[in-house]
């Protein structure tokens, strides 16, 4: 347990560098007490946590994790997907909120820094409106990494004549890049609708019968294609997955994730034993010395860390992993693990 970590930052200030122009810094973030445990079932190694906050901040955080995953997102998540994340807030409460608790948070610093932090609270909740910008971006949000693809990539050469002048060419050819899909829910898309119409007016951006696509060379690689449909932003680099979507010809399965999903505000899962055959798609190198644990992660259970929110005056949080059952527990396999990398280290 750890009481005031405002504590620790003031030992660790540097006072002589910072007061001088924005004064003795006073950072309350509200919170009270921070609790973990480690707990170890077999081969099972679980961390579980809370913080603690006073009654005007959990006020604040329990309107603002109150938002739950839209359903209709659990339909784009499988089985063999390499992980997500998803992270789910209500846009109106953070909107309504941010202000006042930046100003709880930085409001107490001196000088110009808490002149600035006034105006810039004051300017945002007059300017601002939640209620439109909410319907815009809703605040569900899930990002799917769903392995390795091969993608027809666009790239520059140049061809040199006998007086060394070059000549730009544009050529194609097929790179290996992870496939991902992040969406998230909208109630108004007309500002996305017409800033893809200004971006297909400047030939930044071509349309494919309701996708499109960014016509970048530079970032050919990871440019997402967009999508609006029924409610849902989607970006994506997969086009064939797209066209699945908005044709209603999309092959979903109910996932062993979607509970994960629907019980927890965020949520980070990494299918770990799909790992070592990710890095042997993209060829990335890998040391020697790691190889064999790498080669390990295959007998890996799911690394994931999740939280659903407010409980009370509590912002619960757990992670944890569950690694192959050869040693007596989960500790004595994360031991060996680091001393057979040290030994590799030193050959």
């Amino acid at each position: 347990e750890m009481g005031k970590l405002s504590n620790l930052f003031e030992y660790y200030y540097p006072t002589d560098i910072f007061y001088g122009y924005m004064g003795r810094p006073s950072f309350d973030y509200g919170y009270e007490h921070i609790n973990s445990t480690l707990l170890v079932d077999g081969n099972k190694m679980k961390w579980i946590g809370d913080v603690s906050f006073d009654k005007e901040m959990s006020k604040y955080y329990k309107e603002i994790y109150q938002k739950k995953i839209n359903p209709k997102f659990l339909s784009f998540v499988n089985d063999d997907a390499l992980g997500f994340l998803s992270f789910n807030v209500n846009s109106e409460a953070y909107i309504k909120h941010m202000p006042a608790i930046v100003k709880r948070v930085y409001g107490g610093m001196d000088g110009k820094v808490g002149q600035i932090i006034d105006l810039f609270t004051t300017a945002f909740d007059i300017v601002v409106d939640e209620k439109a910008v909410a319907k815009v971006f809703k605040g569900d949000n899930l990002f799917v990494l769903n392995g390795v693809s091969q993608k027809e990539v666009k790239y520059i050469d140049y061809e040199y004549d006998d007086d060394y002048n070059y000549t730009e060419i544009e050529k194609t050819k097929m790179e290996k890049i992870p496939d991902y899909l992040w969406m998230f829910s909208s109630d108004d898309t007309r500002v996305f609708e017409k800033i893809l119409a200004i971006l297909i007016t400047e030939d930044n951006i071509m349309e494919h019968d309701g996708i499109y696509e960014v016509k970048s060379a530079k970032i050919d690689e990871i440019a997402p294609y967009i999508m609006i449909d029924k409610g849902i932003v989607f970006l994506g680099n997969n086009m064939e997955q797209l066209k699945q979507i908005k044709s209603n010809s999309y092959k979903s399965t109910k996932s062993k994730y979607a509970s994960i999903l629907k019980k927890n505000k965020f949520a980070m899962v990494f299918n770990t034993k799909k790992i070592p055959d990710m890095i042997d798609d993209l060829d990335l190198p890998v040391h020697r010395s790691m190889d064999a644990e790498i080669k390990n992660l295959s007998q890996y259970g799911d690394l994931y860390m999740i939280s659903n929110g407010m409980k009370g005056d509590k912002f619960l949080w757990e992670a944890g992993v569950e690694f192959p059952n050869d040693g007596k527990n989960a500790v004595d396999y994360l031991i060996n693990t680091f001393d057979n990398i040290s030994k590799s280290l030193k050959d």
